[in-house]
């Protein structure tokens, strides 16, 4: 099942909340990408954000991962989650 995800930074979210996780932020981006169950991230252009194409068995497998992000685990990040079908 493919799952699209998209994250977004909060509204009023200064740029000293979110600097200090930055690494994390990456880091755990890349841990995810070589389970290759995130297929394609893409930053979103021109905004504070990521989408992200999922491959996994369940949109609640998504959310629970999404969770694991620092930016979403300090309430900054929003993630958006939309099952998909062909």
């Amino acid at each position: 099942m493919q799952v699209l995800a998209i994250a977004r930074i909060r509204d009023g979210t200064s740029i000293e909340q979110i600097l200090p996780l930055i690494k994390p932020e990456a880091a755990q981006v890349w841990e995810f990408y070589a389970t290759g169950k995130p297929r394609t991230i893409y930053h979103i252009a021109g905004k504070n954000g990521a989408v992200m194409i999922w491959d996994v068995s369940s949109v609640e497998e998504v959310e629970a991962e999404l969770q694991k992000f620092p930016l979403v685990e300090a309430g900054i990040l929003a993630c958006e989650v939309i099952p998909l079908k062909p």
